[in-house]
């Protein structure tokens, strides 16, 4: 998925984006990096 951040921003919208993993019980374990923000590319989690 692709978006404009800058013009969703300049139009006074949150750009905070809410991901939920809802088939945990598939995988041995979901892990956070531990950061609140991150930039476009880095690791939000690791799923075993």
């Amino acid at each position: 998925m692709e978006f404009d951040k800058k013009a969703i921003e300049s139009e006074g919208y949150d750009t905070t984006i809410t991901v939920l993993v809802t088939n945990t019980q598939e995988f041995l374990d979901v892990v956070p990096v531990g950061q609140k923000e991150l930039e476009s590319g880095q690791t939000l989690f690791t799923i075993v």
